[in-house]
């Protein structure tokens, strides 16, 4: 069977209205995909932003120098409509305060993390610009939804950084054992060139 080029006729095709789906009453499990893909691009994190982000493919010895977040592992007493009770919209220009106020803070634990993304999507529907950090800041400002993203980048890069913590202070232990000096020169020498 041969096979046909399908045309998409674009014109037709339903466009994101977002009077027609913000504060509208819609539920995110009813939404249509032009909706959710609407939706996804509110995640995606401005170029301007990841400048201040680590990279994750970044070497072992630049990822132990940076500076990441430690991870808020507590129980938090608020609930998930909490992080969204905010009525200002956040700047929609990426500034250095916004991305200096996420490094500045712990990073909301993965389980945390999950919920508010999970929720998120409706809180968009519901009319919500951005969320909370930190509710337990009186004077907490909300950050656009794309922090959701910058936080979930943090918290792999977080445990990562950890990771690569202990491992270096394993090697450096190791590297200053005089049986690890002599039986294995060479493996001794080129561990030295590593952080």
């Amino acid at each position: 069977m041969a096979t046909q080029d399908i045309e998409i006729d674009e014109i037709s095709a339903p466009h994101f209205q977002m009077d027609s789906w913000i504060e509208r009453g819609a539920q995110w499990k009813d939404t249509p995909a032009y909706v959710a893909d609407a939706w996804y691009s509110e995640l995606v994190i401005p170029a301007d932003a990841l400048e201040y982000i680590p990279d994750p493919t970044d070497s072992v010895k630049n990822m132990l120098h940076a500076r990441i977040p430690e991870i808020d592992n507590g129980f938090s007493l608020y609930p998930i409509p909490a992080y969204f009770n905010c009525h200002e919209k956040p700047s929609s220009t990426v500034t250095s305060a916004q991305i200096m106020g996420l490094l500045r803070r712990k990073i909301p634990s993965s389980n945390l993390l999950d919920k508010l993304i999970e929720a998120a999507p409706q809180e968009w529907l519901n009319g919500k610009k951005g969320f909370l950090v930190d509710p337990r800041l009186p004077s907490a400002r909300p950050v656009p939804f794309w922090a959701l993203s910058a936080l979930r980048r943090l918290v792999k890069l977080s445990t990562a950084h950890a990771d690569y913590v202990v491992a270096q202070s394993t090697i450096s232990t190791q590297c200053q054992s005089p049986e690890m000096q002599t039986c294995f020169r060479q493996f001794h020498c080129t561990l030295l060139q590593y952080p």
